[in-house]
């Protein structure tokens, strides 16, 4: 758009105007982007666990996590172990790089430990961008149980947004 300013105080009073009119109404510039600690993260639950777990007690599960190229992922379990002692649980944690299948070698194991209390306890593991390149989901493929009945409260994971 053109616009010329004339003589006259009226005149160059609209030519301001009209010029902070479309300086207001220009789109701004693009955000620049965050880092990968910067974006808005969302919390999903991990469903089909298992209520609780006897002793010695397996479970094959398939819970996919998906991922985002250049993104970390973080899970927390929830949980109560009665008897206080200090038994654990494994998690067993495949990558996928087509989002469908998962590793069956190399396969990574997330032990949570009972702190020999009979109260809610939690456990949290993340993973860097770095650690997840090349993967487009993690899959949790089997949960077991070394020691009393543990009750499952729940887990959720949480993967930054685009």
């Amino acid at each position: 758009m053109n616009i010329k300013p004339k003589r006259g105080l009226l005149t160059a009073g609209l030519y301001t105007s009209a010029l902070m009119a479309m300086i207001l109404t220009a789109s701004p510039p693009p955000a620049q982007a965050a880092d990968s600690q910067g974006y808005p993260t969302a919390l999903v639950s991990i469903t089909n666990l298992p209520t609780v777990l006897t002793n010695g007690q397996g479970v094959a599960l398939t819970n996919y996590i998906p991922l985002y190229q250049g993104r970390g992922a973080a899970i927390q379990a929830q949980w109560v172990n009665p008897l206080s002692t200090n038994g654990y649980q494994t998690y067993y944690i495949s990558p996928s790089v087509d989002g469908t299948n998962a590793w069956s070698t190399n396969v990574w194991q997330w032990k949570v430990v009972s702190s020999g209390s009979t109260t809610n306890q939690f456990a949290a593991t993340n993973w860097s961008r770095g650690a997840l390149d090349g993967f487009v989901a993690l899959i949790i493929t089997a949960i077991t149980n070394s020691s009393a009945n543990w009750t499952n409260y729940g887990m959720i994971y949480s993967v930054p947004n685009l």
